[in-house]
C-alpha cells in the first residue's frame, strides 16, 4: 500500500517517502541538491523553500554567478 499517494500531511518543503506501512517526510535541502545554481565561487545558504547564494570572499558577483 502507498501511504501517501496524494494523502499525506507532509510539508509543501519536505518530500515523502513510502516505507512498510507507513511514511516519512524529508525537508528539502536545496543546498545538497545539484539544482542549487550557485556559482562554483559561492555559498549557498538554505532558506525554508528556497535558498541564497551570497559569493566567496575575494569575488563579486550575485551569487549565481562570481568573478
Amino acid at each position: 500500500i502507498d501511504e501517501y499517494k496524494g494523502n499525506h500531511s507532509c510539508h509543501v518543503n519536505a518530500t515523502c517517502t513510502n516505507t512498510n506501512r507507513l511514511y516519512v517526510c524529508t525537508y528539502i535541502d536545496e543546498c545538497e541538491s545539484n539544482n542549487n545554481f550557485c556559482d562554483e565561487n559561492a555559498n549557498c545558504s538554505n532558506a525554508v523553500g528556497s535558498f541564497n547564494c551570497t559569493c566567496k570572499d575575494g569575488f563579486t558577483g550575485d551569487g549565481h554567478s562570481c568573478s
